[in-house]
């Protein structure tokens, strides 16, 4: 069975990042999106910018997306480093079948450690279900973020649709900060 690394493998945190959005996994595959939640389905970088009254920057350059998260301190990051699946199944990226292929974890709190100015961690899912080792990282990385007084809150899913419901949680979430999405326990 293939090893596939994180496609962004190589990305390092800004140092003046104070908001970190954490995924799952990008695989490095050809045909890959050229930045985190880039894939065509996601409407992540419709949503985050109009958290902060910036216009959609699902269609623009990748400059446009590093000018906006430079401006708003804002960086990415994912909970997975390497899967291990099946000849042909290199491209799955769901969460329910890469859970169990894990052979490498990033190590989110090391990254925090590096990066003490971060102030808020934001995992873009609200739900648990068929994903339990996933949902362990995500309550250990919590438990970190609460000892060391980092905000943690689970958002909605930016998969599949980005409407006015979506955004309005968004907001609550990270701009207004009156609402956090709990990690079951």
């Amino acid at each position: 069975m293939p090893r596939i690394r994180h496609l962004f493998e190589h990305h390092l945190l800004s140092s003046k990042a104070r908001v970190l959005i954490l995924g799952t996994f990008n695989p490095a595959i050809d045909g890959g999106p050229d930045i985190f939640y880039g894939r065509p389905r996601n409407h992540l970088w419709k949503l985050l910018p109009g958290c902060y009254q910036v216009d959609s920057l699902k269609k623009t350059v990748l400059k446009a997306k590093h000018d906006f998260m430079a401006a708003q301190c804002i960086d990415f990051a994912d909970l997975i480093a390497e899967v291990d699946v099946p000849a042909g199944e290199e491209a799955n990226v769901n969460d329910q079948f890469i859970d169990s292929r894990v052979t490498e974890w990033r190590q989110i709190e090391e990254l925090l450690a590096a990066r003490p100015q971060i102030r808020a961690v934001y995992f873009t899912r609200k739900t648990f279900s068929g994903i339990p080792n996933i949902k362990i990282r995500v309550q250990h990385l919590k438990r970190y973020c609460n000892a060391n007084g980092i905000r943690f809150c689970c958002l909605p899913t930016p998969a599949r649709n980005g409407g006015a419901d979506k955004q309005q949680q968004w907001n609550a979430a990270i701009i207004d900060q009156q609402t956090c999405l709990p990690v079951p326990d």
